[in-house]
């Protein structure tokens, strides 16, 4: 990865569904990213107070990428997911930055790179 992505910390998670559930899923996510970029309150304790849509990599079937800001009883920590369909597979990627969170993004060759070996496997 390049210097730029020094302190950045990348999560995935991989969802397997059935039919039309990921093709419905990833669409109603991008739908949500426009439909909120003031935020929304997810409960009492945890609030997003920002979202906004990002430049998602050319890869899989579809892609959403986005950043929000929120959390816990106020705290505001910026974090970004980009989140791949390929099939009936979703495979999201969530990051954070500890030395620039303002800009955090997850890197399209981390993307790019996971989303082959999930197709590789999964035929």
């Amino acid at each position: 990865m390049s210097g730029e992505t020094l302190g950045t910390g990348i999560s995935v998670l991989l969802g397997s569904y059935q039919g039309v559930d990921a093709e419905q899923g990833i669409a109603d996510l991008e739908s949500s990213v426009v439909a909120c970029p003031d935020g929304v309150e997810v409960s009492d304790d945890f609030k997003v107070s920002a979202v906004k849509s990002l430049d998602a990599p050319d890869v899989g079937d579809d892609a959403v990428a986005f950043r929000l800001v929120g959390g816990l009883n106020g705290d505001d920590t910026p974090a970004a997911y980009t989140v791949v369909r390929s099939g009936t597979n979703l495979a999201m990627f969530y990051a954070v930055s500890l030395t620039d969170p303002k800009t955090v993004a997850v890197p399209d060759e981390v993307v790019s790179a996971q989303v082959a070996k999930l197709e590789k496997t999964s035929g």
